[in-house]
């Protein structure tokens, strides 16, 4: 029984959070991204941070790529192909200076002529140079510069380059480089073996699936969810073909842009491609025809520039540290944009169908949002109810020429119900948009067995994104009209209206009621706010310290109840302990260790009496603190020295010094201090037994065979004890230490000169 609407529930809930798992499972998403907190934003884009470097709008357009690399201590390293050079950008002060070791122009090796491609080998620690016009691969030892290896040669024959141009390095060490004169892609391994059915099977791909290969100018791999893939631009055909790191073909994506929306696939606008990087998010492709750099989602759905960034792209790199580092070209040392500098400004999404299994005469749907706005960003949700044989919504996006506005379609629900015309027949369903950054809205439906679709659009400046983390969809809401008297429902379109109306008043209490429909979560040590923890505490009686992490509260709150089945015995003593203090202590109860006295064995067993467990004297005795049996006229009673007890108290009063005591060991570890001490007394005090005392020792730091030598549970390894003061004996201390050097001891301290000291 729902008491708040006065109706009895059945089945399944009318409701439905679309944001399942943080996955947003069932939704198509086009401009957005997905982001770890389970939030949909605008997709990230590259960003400039400051201003361009002097000269960067003044640089000519590249005709053939360049090369960048980043070291393993974030150096970058870029070709110079007018001065035949490798240079180095410092990670700290980025100063720049060519290598002196690579130079040029020459054929000898360790000299290069006209280098191009680069990339870091991490297995080899060496960086790969494409030396273009000698058609061959030079490493170097990135530590010490020398020259390590040399691949290829100029022809046609495997292993053999003519004009190679880009070069990359996956992360199993295997080397991908591009030919300009042969249109190649060849694989080598760590040691320069090359594969030969890696271009086997590109080369089949191309045929057989007729694929745009004409001018291979840049070749990327990726890491993380993207891994094991292979990335090759055609400058010439405008395309990104994906293989796998076998050969096989995986997708091809057309590099086209429409700057209309902003993630559609209809190009107006010239491009030429140069410089190619991806990561485990997207692809990056320079454009020089519009001097910007391009970004798509690893399915193809273009992003939008980069913001900041207005120049020419001869080579792109990721530095694995959120940056994308920029080669204009021309000598110019690279740029470095931040991978997350800024958004997309335009991007949706949509997902259903959700069904509403209500099949009352009218229906209205209660959506509301969870937003985190932002300035300059907007958010427009959009809603489709359609009946069951109407076909699935089309379209990029599906809403795009069928939007209706709000206010018509209120006015068409008010006169004569959602879903039917003026004459009561039913119309094709309009999607029907949400007033912008409204976050709760009551919308018409239908019934019968309708399905619900949802759809958002985001908007923003380019800078900041807004997030919507979750969306509610209630199917055939019960406003409050059923509580007022039937003369305000007479009329059809009074009562319409009037439905909405009350909905203003019902959205100010919208939040108090979603309160108390989370009450459960705030007696749940694991579900409920941080800042209701002390107070959910207190109700079991636990106090709960400020210093005290998160996870801490949570743990001691879900193990209260626990707790005070244990109080008062050894295991809730020193959980208490533990959790208040941080400190851990052993308890021991003499009671348990005291020796019982037993009679001595038969007279003639050969068993001894250590072995029989019979008394020894001065060893298994000992004196009791009273008579066992009590007060015994003619034997041990005594005037003023007798107790009496009764006959089921018999041996009690062996026990009579030992019982109700225990002994807290506190061990004098790194985590000692006085004022754990005090705590530890304190929380003693307050848990203890009313009837019992105890005793707090101090355990100092000691090594002691047959009492104190269990590694890991009583023996704490220090230093030397320290100089006991004179005139502060202290009675619990275990011995008495004198200062100065130790004395020499035959068969210890006596070797003459080293260990002996004469006086």
């Amino acid at each position: 029984m729902d008491g708040r609407r006065g109706m009895t529930m059945h089945g399944a809930p009318r409701f439905r959070y679309l944001n399942r798992e943080n996955r947003w499972a069932g939704f198509t998403l086009r401009g957005l991204t997905l982001d770890e907190d389970g939030a949909l934003r605008l997709a990230h884009l590259p960003g400039l941070e400051g201003d361009a470097p002097a000269g960067l709008a003044a640089l000519p357009r590249p005709t053939e790529p360049g090369g960048i690399a980043v070291g393993p201590d974030g150096a970058a390293y870029f070709a110079d192909v007018v001065r035949h050079q490798v240079w180095r950008v410092d990670p700290c002060d980025g100063s720049r200076a060519p290598l002196a070791c690579i130079g040029g122009p020459g054929d000898v090796p360790g000299t290069v002529y006209e280098p191009r491609g680069l990339a870091y080998h991490p297995s080899r620690r060496a960086l790969v140079v494409v030396d273009s016009l000698n058609h061959r691969l030079q490493l170097f030892e990135l530590a010490t510069l020398q020259l390590v290896d040399v691949w290829g040669g100029w022809g046609d024959g495997d292993g053999q380059f003519r004009k190679p141009w880009s070069v990359a390095v996956d992360r199993e060490g295997s080397v991908y480089v591009t030919e300009h004169t042969t249109a190649r892609v060849q694989k080598f391994d760590a040691k320069g073996r090359v594969d030969v059915g890696f271009w086997e099977k590109v080369r089949s791909a191309i045929k057989e699936k007729e694929l745009a290969w004409q001018r291979p100018v840049a070749v990327a791999t990726s890491g993380g969810r993207r891994k094991g893939r292979v990335y090759v631009l055609d400058g010439a055909a405008g395309w990104v073909h994906v293989f796998f790191a076998t050969g096989v073909h995986e997708r091809s994506l057309k590099v086209e842009t429409d700057q209309g929306s902003g993630v559609a696939h209809t190009s107006i606008e010239p491009i030429e491609p140069m410089g190619l990087a991806a990561d485990a998010e997207g692809i990056y492709v320079g454009d020089n025809a519009g001097r910007r750099i391009l970004r798509f989602l690893a399915d193809g759905t273009f992003v939008g520039a980069a913001l900041g960034y207005d120049g020419p792209v001869a080579a792109l790199g990721i530095d694995g540290q959120g940056g994308l580092i920029v080669q204009p070209g021309a000598g110019m040392a690279p740029v470095t944009l931040t991978v997350r500098g800024g958004h997309a400004r335009y991007g949706y999404a949509w997902g259903g169908p959700f069904r509403n299994d209500s099949y009352r005469a009218e229906q209205w749907h209660w959506i509301t949002s969870e937003l985190e706005a932002k300035p300059g960003a907007h958010v427009q949700l959009f809603v489709l109810c359609t009946r069951p044989e109407e076909p699935a919504p089309v379209g990029d996006p599906p809403w795009r020429g069928r939007v209706q506005d709000f206010d018509n379609a209120l006015k068409a629900g008010l006169s004569h119900g959602p879903g039917l015309s003026a004459t009561g027949q039913a119309v094709p369903s309009p999607w029907l948009g949400l007033p912008i950054d409204v976050t709760e809205c009551l919308v018409p439906g239908a019934p019968g067995g309708e399905l619900v679709w949802v759809g958002v659009a985001m908007t923003g400046d380019g800078l900041e994104s807004a997030a919507l983390k979750q969306v509610r969809l209630e199917f055939d809401h019960l406003t409050w009209l059923p509580h007022l008297p039937a003369v305000y429902q007479g009329d059809d379109a009074s009562r319409r209206f009037l439905a909405r109306f009350l909905t203003m008043f019902e959205s100010l209490f919208s939040e108090a009621e979603r309160s108390i429909d989370r009450l459960p979560q705030y007696f749940d040590a694991a579900a409920a706010p941080k800042s209701g923890l002390a107070w959910l505490g207190s109700w079991l009686g636990l106090e709960v310290h400020e210093d005290w992490s998160e996870p801490t509260k949570r743990r001691a709150i879900a193990e209260a109840i626990e707790m005070h089945g244990l109080r008062g015995t050894v295991e809730g003593l020193r959980r208490a302990v533990r959790l208040y203090t941080g400190a851990d202590v052993r308890i021991q109860e003499p009671y348990l260790t005291t020796q019982w006295w037993s009679l001595a064995p038969p007279a003639g067993d050969a068993a001894s009496s250590l072995e029989s467990e019979g008394s020894v004297l001065g060893l298994t005795t000992m004196l009791a603190p009273a008579a066992p049996q009590g007060a015994i006229v003619g034997s041990t009673a005594t005037l003023d020295g007798s107790h009496l007890i009764s006959g089921d108290q018999v041996g009690e009063p062996l026990f009579t010094d030992v019982a109700h005591q225990f002994s807290v060991l506190l061990y004098r570890g790194a985590g000692y201090s006085d004022a754990v001490r005090d705590a530890v007394r304190a929380v003693i005090d307050r848990e203890q037994p009313a009837h019992t005392t105890y005793q707090l020792c101090v355990i100092e730091p000691r090594m002691r065979i047959g009492w104190q030598a269990r590694v890991g549970i009583d023996t704490v390894v220090a230093g030397p004890p320290g100089v006991s003061p004179l005139g502060d004996a202290d009675a619990a201390a275990p011995e008495i230490t004198l200062g100065g050097d130790p004395p020499g001891a035959i068969g210890d301290r006596s070797r003459l000169g080293v260990t002996t000291r004469l006086r």
